[in-house]
């Protein structure tokens, strides 16, 4: 039987819980006067955002794949709400996560790739506003991809990216280098455990990196068909059971009513789908559709779900609306309440982009509209798939739909005219770092510009996705030492000649012909 491991509350908790109680009767008896915004008895709520890495909607229990693992979210869902179409404008870790903590869209907050960017000074996060308001901010991050330098510990008195416990990689990619959910779920329930007693309400971000490639058997599920199994579904049912240990913790120590809780997806994961097994080059539905659940005690109807289309930059709004905040600016997103309850809300569409195809490889960069009937997809070849009758976007209808399609290209182009783009700032990557990472074909050789083809005549994706699995299995192989020297190299000049406008398999080439003393 699976069973989340059981939070054993220390001394501190226990007096922390009874602190609690003695300000919640405090609170009680001053309820006439407090603003009330949330919490019970007028006290603002606390707040625990939970961002699931690489997790897909459908394999979760509460969305309705009987085959999850999955109690711990399944019971959140049960007394909170489900929102059913919820959506990432990005199906990269770093961007995804700037529009979850800012409420904007990647061209306004200006991270739009990982490892490359920072978020620019000025653009606030949900945290700052949260911390200026007397909150108690904490983030406990999981992989080096959102560590401090790329500008997410703006607002956080915590930010906890130590990365000392991280598990060994297949493929030695500096970005993936993780730490699995036990252990960070340990540091946020010390930090909660210290931050309880001066009845100030918290801000807890947990990020989870778990279900992210590579996957590993986790002891914890012993006695489940799981047991010694490494796999995305047991990724997953092991990120729930580390979120069972953060929501006894609230049970325990008296805090589940007077916390708001909020799961949601960063991105997807392709799984097979669309002929890749990751994520971050295509827009499809299985990366861009995220679970988003909503635990709001007293503020929302539990066990219910929204068909509402929503996206990451509603969980900013959300956040300071729950706290009683009026944002700093304005903001993207819109607050979940109202649609949390059942009211109807304004159409709206979802906007997502990737660059990674262009800064990875300078095939043609990718935009995308969702609507409640149609998504579109604007590439080289754009793609058009009606989400009433094909919500898996296997069929493409754009030669059928052409109208469709112009309409659809024509709100798309409306909706970036009314961006107010920012850049962000460029991180430098070392010497070495560049070096190896190059080697291996994760880094590319330099911004876009750099890259010798006109937009037009860019490659479409999807149609070099076999270049991208050769191109994937020769830096595996290199990085395993399951491939010679070369081997290699015969594989990368066939990378090359398939695709001479990508210049990191130039790179990767000299590279390998210098480490053999071959300068041909």
């Amino acid at each position: 039987m699976f069973r989340a491991v059981a939070y054993r509350p220390s001394r501190r908790v226990l007096l922390a819980a009874g602190v609690l109680a003695v300000v919640g009767l405090l609170a009680v008896l001053d309820a006439c006067s407090a603003p009330h915004v949330g919490g019970r008895g007028g006290r603002r709520p606390s707040i625990l955002l939970l961002t699931l890495d690489t997790t897909r909607a459908d394999r979760l229990g509460c969305y309705g794949d009987p085959d999850a693992l999955t109690p711990q979210l399944d019971a959140l869902a049960a007394t909170g709400v489900r929102f059913e179409a919820a959506y990432t404008p990005s199906p990269m870790t770093l961007p995804a996560h700037t529009t979850l903590l800012t409420g904007l869209e990647p061209p306004e907050h200006g991270v739009r790739i990982n490892g490359r960017q920072r978020l620019p000074d000025g653009t606030a996060t949900v945290a700052e506003q949260l911390r200026t308001r007397g909150y108690r901010t904490g983030a406990f991050i999981s992989a080096y991809v959102l560590a401090k330098r790329f500008g997410l510990d703006r607002g956080f008195d915590t930010y906890d990216d130590d990365l000392s416990s991280a598990r060994p990689q297949v493929v030695h990619e500096q970005l993936s280098v993780n730490r699995p959910g036990d252990v960070v779920v340990g540091a946020a329930l010390a930090w909660l455990e210290s931050a309880g007693g001066d009845g100030a309400p918290f801000f807890a971000w947990v990020h989870f990196y778990d279900p992210h490639y590579p996957y590993y058997p986790n002891a914890s599920l012993a006695g489940t068909r799981f047991e010694g199994v490494a796999s995305y579904d047991a990724e997953v049912a092991f990120m729930d059971q580390q979120i069972g240990r953060l929501l006894a913790f609230l049970d325990e120590s008296g805090q589940a009513n007077d916390t708001i809780v909020i799961a949601v997806g960063d991105h997807g994961e392709g799984l097979g789908e669309h002929g890749d097994e990751e994520h971050g080059y295509l827009l499809n539905e299985e990366v861009l559709h995220v679970p988003l659940i909503l635990r709001w005690p007293g503020k929302t109807r539990a066990g219910t779900s929204s068909a509402a289309l929503v996206t990451s930059t509603d969980v900013t709004p959300t956040i300071l609306d729950a706290a009683g905040i009026v944002p700093e600016a304005p903001l993207r997103g819109r607050s979940l309440r109202a649609m949390a309850n059942g009211e109807l809300a304004a159409s709206r569409a979802a906007y997502a982009e990737t660059d990674l195809p262009l800064w990875t490889f300078g095939w043609s960069p990718q935009r995308s509209l969702t609507t409640e009937r149609w998504k579109y997809i604007r590439t080289t070849r754009p793609e058009l798939y009606d989400r009433a009758n094909d919500r898996r976007e296997i069929h493409d209808v754009s030669a059928s739909h052409p109208d469709v399609l112009a309409a659809l290209d024509a709100q798309l182009a409306n909706a970036e005219a009314g961006f107010h783009p920012t850049a962000a700032p460029p991180v430098s990557v070392d010497a070495d770092a560049r070096q190896r990472l190059a080697a291996l074909g994760y880094v590319d050789a330099g911004p876009p510009a750099s890259v010798w083809v006109a937009d037009g005549a860019r490659r479409d994706m999807k149609d070099m996705l076999p270049v991208k699995q050769l191109a994937s299995a020769v830096a595996a192989g290199l990085a395993t030492g399951r491939l010679d020297r070369a081997r290699a190299i015969e594989l990368t000049r066939e990378l090359v000649r398939q695709s001479p406008e990508s210049a990191g398999f130039h790179l990767r080439l000299g590279t390998l012909l210098l480490q053999t003393g071959d300068a041909s």
